[in-house]
């Protein structure tokens, strides 16, 4: 797990490939938002919580 900093607190993410797609784990801070831009420019926005979230199929890096 990586610690990425904001000016919100810390920001744990985790990542891993499986089938070929990028599984992602994440927390956004408290009173934070964050946009996530997957390989391939699919964007999401993200509110403060736990994310376990899985790349959009067709956004794979060819």
């Amino acid at each position: 797990m990586k610690v990425v900093p904001s000016p919100k607190g810390v920001v744990p993410v985790r990542w891993e490939r499986r089938g070929g797609r990028l599984h992602l784990t994440v927390t956004v801070p408290p009173e934070s938002r964050a946009i996530l831009c997957w390989p391939g420019g699919a964007e999401q926005e993200l509110e403060a919580s736990d994310y376990e979230l899985m790349e959009p199929e067709g956004s794979e890096e060819a």
